[in-house]
């Protein structure tokens, strides 16, 4: 049986009575004030998500032990220096997982869901995903064919059923796509709507400025009105282009020289661009870096990774399974739970 969110409150609105006449006095009072969410609900005063997020406050323990619950809503969510913050003022960290492929996965009917949650259950609360890709590495999702941005909205739907974030990645083998000017500043220009109608979405403008599959000039585009937006990433070890955005976003040290301390040290904004004054002046987040198997799934690795990112705004764990779409391993979710736990996760 599943029960909806609705099911829940309107639970909460007949169970009242039933609580009250075995005299359960507390529990009584917290459900006649969850009846009274229902009715602000109901009446149109308050959004349902904002009910159900009351409701739970009142049900507390008793709601965990009944049912699955999850935040109803996915807050809108401002950097704060090189930190974040939700629009309650409460702060938010960057838990990222690249799956870039999401998209063409929808394009091709395939359920989604189960690996969002793979990732969720992990730690993550964003995904990374792209809006091109080149038939480079197996799979291809390309621009030009019909209903785009259509699946592309549907993969952030998608994400809003899981609650989870999300940073859409626009310009990614442009060179190898053929994909230039002017083309490329259409499909920013859609791409900065589809954002703007879906506040849960970051947006990053070019995965590996300079990279020889690109063809784009960072430089020749402005920053959007209204989103949440990096100006992209340069290669590895390399810095992003410049001026950042509304936060950076850049790729760490690949190379398998594991046990240095520098692949997992180059995780915190401050050693990476090693020398700028303090503070930073946006979150610094590094999204790509040494992969699991690259430090031997050592868990500590991990988790020194996530401690590191932390301190500038948060960070995307590294994997490979996003090529293929597939579930973690289990020597790759373990990795994934330390990193995510080293940047505050408590599972």
């Amino acid at each position: 049986m599943i029960i909806t969110d609705a099911d829940k409150i309107d639970l909460a609105e007949r169970i009242e009575p039933v609580v009250r006449r075995h005299e359960t006095n507390f529990l009584g009072a917290a459900f006649a004030d969850a009846s009274c969410h229902y009715t602000q609900w109901r009446d149109g005063w308050c959004s349902h998500g904002e009910a159900m997020w009351k409701v739970h406050g009142l049900l507390q323990e008793w709601w965990h032990d009944t049912f699955d619950y999850d935040e109803p809503l996915l807050r809108p969510i401002h950097p704060v220096g090189v930190e974040w913050s939700n629009d309650l003022g409460n702060p938010w960290i960057w838990r990222g997982s690249p799956d870039f492929r999401l998209p063409e996965q929808i394009a091709a009917g395939v359920d989604i869901m189960p690996l969002l949650a793979d990732r969720k259950a992990c730690g993550a609360n964003l995904v990374r995903i792209l809006a091109m890709k080149a038939n480079n590495t197996g799979w291809a999702f390309n621009p030009r064919q019909p209903q785009h941005t259509a699946i592309l909205q549907r993969t952030c739907e998608a994400l809003d059923t899981a609650r989870l974030y999300g940073e859409l990645t626009i310009f990614a083998d442009t060179k190898l796509l053929g994909i230039a000017q002017p083309e490329q500043q259409e499909i920013y220009e859609r791409m900065q709507d589809l954002c703007r109608s879906n506040p849960h979405i970051f947006l990053e403008l070019v995965n590996e400025a300079g990279h020889p599959t690109q063809q784009v000039n960072p430089a020749a585009f402005a920053p959007p009105a209204g989103i949440i937006a990096s100006h992209g990433s340069g290669l590895s070890d390399a810095q992003p282009p410049q001026p950042f955005w509304n936060y950076a976003t850049y790729h760490a040290r690949r190379t398998p020289d594991y046990p240095s301390p520098k692949p997992f040290t180059n995780w915190d904004g401050y050693a990476f661009r090693d020398g700028d004054p303090f503070p930073l002046p946006c979150p610094f987040v590094c999204e790509e870096g040494v992969k699991p198997e690259s430090y031997d799934f050592d868990l500590r690795y991990a988790r020194l990774m996530g401690q590191h990112a932390r301190i500038t705004g948060g960070g995307t764990f590294h994997h490979n399974a996003w090529n293929a779409a597939r579930l973690f391993t289990a020597d790759e979710r373990r990795c994934a739970v330390a990193f995510y736990q080293g940047l505050g996760v408590v599972l």
